[in-house]
């Protein structure tokens, strides 16, 4: 789930990484909110300090959390989601 700004060059960017990341066969969900609706997916964010767009989150099947601030890159996404398929 990215949190972001349309406004923000590293936003931009960011969402066009998710937008390319590998849905291994539907089992990854992508969300893309704007940073202004962050209090409407409290359920999610519970516990997770979101203070900047871009934030990206990562959640495993066991809702354990990996929070990127800032701009990511493909590899960094990839390897989060694939950690979070391991299980670390």
């Amino acid at each position: 789930m990215l949190f972001w700004n349309a406004k923000g060059a590293e936003d931009i960017a960011t969402r066009g990484v998710l937008r390319g990341l590998d849905r291994r066969n539907g089992k990854v969900v992508v969300r893309i909110v704007p940073i202004s609706r962050v209090g409407q997916y409290d359920s999610i964010t519970r516990g997770v300090r979101i203070i900047q767009a871009p934030t990206t989150i990562v959640i495993d099947r066991k809702r354990r959390t990996r929070v990127i601030t800032g701009l990511t890159e493909r590899q960094e996404l990839e390897q989060a989601v694939g950690d979070a398929f391991a299980g670390r």
